[in-house]
């Protein structure tokens, strides 16, 4: 029954009724493929249905299902696992009674999500959403730089295999492409959550899709980007990066949809810090003027306002490969794929180069971002405002800043095209003006503590001084004693007098200490900031 180039994919649950073949094959996606479709008896599985109405196939020794057998190409089964999402389910191929391998949908991960509302209602708005679908097979990445200083890791009993298993070959990827372990992030997966914008759709209501969500960080510098992936969109790739770029994606948490930085904070205890980027991967052809509003993230740019910019970034394709094109704006990278893989693994590990490379991007973003602001609300503090310099609060933001920029150096790549590749990557993405904030915040920092410095000496210098002043005291009232008791008793002697002479003279070296030991401090003062001034 097989055909040449199509896998056999088994039908059951709400896939099998005449409602769901009748409305999908409308879809444009595998109209003689479904009316070709055969009764089949799946034995060693039983069925289950997830709060959204979707059955999908567990093991279960003695059980069976009947459903139907469908030849599917490329096209069907892009469908099939937009309508099952991919975040959610998981397609493996499995072995029938007769030996015949087919595809079935195995349960990847539980999202909370609004509840089902029919299946006529879910393939309306399926069938809605790809007609609005103008990319074609596209898988999306939207990453969030985040400082992991507070961070909180999921509980391990959450269940995502699919994320879990990209979690591991970003791993492989960052472990074959640099020379040395001066670069060892952790990473894990933090389940499937399901996603909305507050932008309403044709039909008046809001988009939702699942989505992996996994996170990587530096355990030294704790910074790193939680990333949420929606492979196989079925919300319109375009109608993701406009919500995204205005800042509207929503997480379903606990019955209701919160930003995405409460979400952060309340899940996981993160704080983001720096610029969120997508990254889109298309599988099919895109015409420059899709390229365009990809990279301006608009689903509909405003007429000419785009600029010639964007239009030249539309046609530089920048890191083109034999399997790829890629172009970037300064928000958004798009990455056409010359050919699909069907298999969503195979295409994650496809892709864990590109997002190796921005994961990078923005742990240095977030920690320039966060060290600046730190350095910032120093300068803002009442003690620096009333003329008080903590050193050693300014040594520590020194401290962090040396590790801030320059987070990886290209040179530690083992390949000079991966070098090359992430040096564009890095000049689209806006490195160079976050190495200048850097640099910046470096000047005003070193100024402080050089104020700060100055500031400790002088304390000191007054503290010598005192020290001094108070020898001189004690060194001066024994003979200022004695004198008052010769004079008392009525005579002076050859050893009084010898004694209240160098009593005097000590005194004279003491004050002499004093007064060279000020003319040095503010010999050396004068000296520092002339210094400074040069240097300016």
């Amino acid at each position: 029954m097989e055909e040449q180039g199509k896998k056999l994919v088994f039908l059951h649950g709400e896939c099998a009724e005449a409602l769901f073949l009748e409305r999908f094959a409308r879809c444009g996606a595998g109209l003689e493929e479904i009316a070709a479709a055969q009764p089949y008896v799946l034995a060693g599985y039983a069925a289950g249905v997830t709060g959204q109405g979707r059955a999908y196939l567990r093991e279960e020794p003695g059980a069976e299902i009947r459903g139907l057998l469908c030849p599917a190409g490329e096209e069907l089964l892009w469908a099939l696992d937009q309508w099952k999402n991919l975040s959610v389910f998981i397609r493996r191929s499995v072995t029938g009674p007769d030996g015949t391998q087919l595809q079935g949908y195995f349960l990847n991960a539980e999202a909370p999500a609004p509840p089902w509302e029919g299946l006529e209602a879910e393939l309306e708005r399926f069938q809605v959403m790809r007609a609005e679908n103008e990319l074609g097979k596209c898988d999306v990445h939207l990453m969030f730089p985040c400082s992991f200083e507070g961070f909180r890791p999921p509980a391990p009993a959450a269940r995502d295999g699919l994320g879990a298993r990209f979690s591991e070959i970003l791993q492989d990827t960052s472990a074959g492409e640099f020379a040395g372990d001066y670069l060892r992030l952790e990473r894990g997966s933090a389940g499937v959550f399901t996603f909305s914008a507050k932008l309403w759709s044709s039909q008046g209501e809001p988009y939702m899709q699942q989505g992996l969500v996994h996170y990587s960080y530096h355990r030294s510098a704790l910074v790193g980007t939680v990333s949420v992936v929606f492979p196989c969109t079925s919300v319109p790739a375009f109608r993701i990066l406009n919500v995204f770029c205005a800042n509207q994606i929503r997480a379903f948490v606990d019955g209701e949809f919160v930003p995405v930085d409460q979400w952060l904070e309340r899940s996981f205890g993160l704080t983001i810090y720096g610029t969120a980027r997508a990254v889109l991967f298309a599988h099919n052809p895109l015409q420059r003027d899709q390229i365009v509003r990809c990279l301006a993230m608009e689903h509909t740019p405003m007429g000419k306002l785009v600029g010639k910019t964007l239009n030249e970034y539309a046609v530089d394709d920048f890191a083109e490969y034999d399997i790829a094109n890629v172009y970037a704006s300064h928000k958004c990278m798009v990455e056409i794929e010359k050919t699909c893989c069907g298999e969503p693994e195979e295409r994650l590990a496809t892709q864990a180069l590109e997002i190796f490379f921005v994961e990078l991007l923005q742990m240095q973003t977030a920690s320039v971002r966060r060290i600046c602001r730190r350095v910032l609300e120093y300068m803002k503090s009442d003690e620096v405002r009333q003329g008080v310099k903590n050193y050693r609060k300014l040594i520590e933001l020194s401290d962090e800043m040396s590790t801030a920029v320059l987070f990886f150096d290209y040179n530690y790549f083992l390949f000079p095209t991966v070098s090359i590749a992430c040096q564009r990557i890095s000049e689209r993405f806006g490195m160079p003006e976050e190495r200048e904030k850097y640099y910046k915040y470096r000047e005003i920092l070193d100024q402080l503590i050089k104020l700060a410095h100055e500031q400790r000496e002088k304390i000191e210098g007054d503290n010598m001084n005192r020290l001094l002043f108070v020898l001189t005291l004690v060194g001066i009232l024994p003979t200022l004693a004695e004198i008052c008791l010769l004079f008392l008793d009525g005579g002076l002697s050859n050893a009084a007098l010898l004694s209240w002479g160098a009593s005097v003279a000590i005194c004279a070296a003491l004050c002499s200490i004093f007064w060279w030991h000020r003319r040095k401090e503010l010999r050396s003062s004068s000296r520092r900031k002339q210094e400074g001034n040069g240097s300016t």
